[in-house]
């Protein structure tokens, strides 16, 4: 089985997402199959005053690494992504994906279910604060709509006008 050095995170609350590849380790595909579909149980709908905090399943990992609002990283080998405030995005994972599967990674029904998961979570929402919502009418059988804003989008456009007031007062953005 072809093995590879592979680190993820993505930053979520007070770093509640599993760690378990937060410093990069040769893995085989297994182990990171594994850790990509395995539920995170960050989809939680807070406690109101009629009912208690509802933590849903089936919110996998894979999902985080798409949506999250805060920053991350994925890493194969010497391939480093990173990104920062509302940057993450399906597109980034899908790559990541299929760049282990060029090396052979994934067996076929570990490919397809990835693939799947990738999917499904793309077309239902871009941002992981969605997740329970989006849990919560799909295990009731109901029909989901896709939110069309997201905190990402309003992060960026935050940060943009953050950035626009320093110019407007005359001082110079200079980024890395």
């Amino acid at each position: 089985m072809q093995t590879a050095l592979v680190g993820m995170y993505v930053k979520i609350g007070t770093d509640v997402f599993p760690s378990d590849f937060l410093e990069p380790i040769q893995v085989n595909g297994n182990q990171i199959y594994e850790f990509l579909i395995r539920d995170v149980r960050c989809a939680i709908e807070p406690e109101t005053a009629d009912r208690d905090a509802i933590v849903y399943n089936g919110d996998p990992a894979i999902w985080y690494l798409g949506t999250n609002e805060k920053g991350g990283y994925l890493q194969i080998n010497n391939h480093v992504s990173e990104w920062s405030f509302g940057q993450s995005n399906w597109e980034r994972v899908f790559e990541f994906i299929s760049m282990l599967n060029k090396l052979a990674i994934f067996n076929k029904p570990q490919l397809n279910h990835l693939s799947s998961l990738l999917n499904e979570g793309k077309q239902a929402f871009d941002d992981m604060y969605d997740i329970p919502s989006y849990l919560n009418v799909k295990q009731s059988g109901l029909s989901w709509t896709k939110r069309t804003t997201n905190t990402k989008t309003q992060i960026q456009d935050m940060i943009a006008n953050v950035c626009y007031t320093f110019i407007d007062r005359g001082f110079q953005i200079i980024t890395p």
